[in-house]
């Protein structure tokens, strides 16, 4: 999870889905369907949406 992070901060990898995180894993509640798949290729976007949610 470290590396996704690092990736989804540092790197600015675009398709970079932080599935393992807790803030995303208690989000994903509302979002049955949410997974690494379903938000690919934008992964990073949706982790930072449901961080700031």
């Amino acid at each position: 999870m470290d590396n996704a992070i690092a990736e989804l901060r540092g790197e600015r990898v675009k398709d970079c889905f932080v599935e393992g995180d807790l803030i995303v894993k208690k989000r994903r509640i509302d979002y049955p369907n949410l997974n690494k798949q379903s938000v690919s290729p934008w992964g990073s976007y949706a982790t930072l949406h449901l961080w700031n949610q």
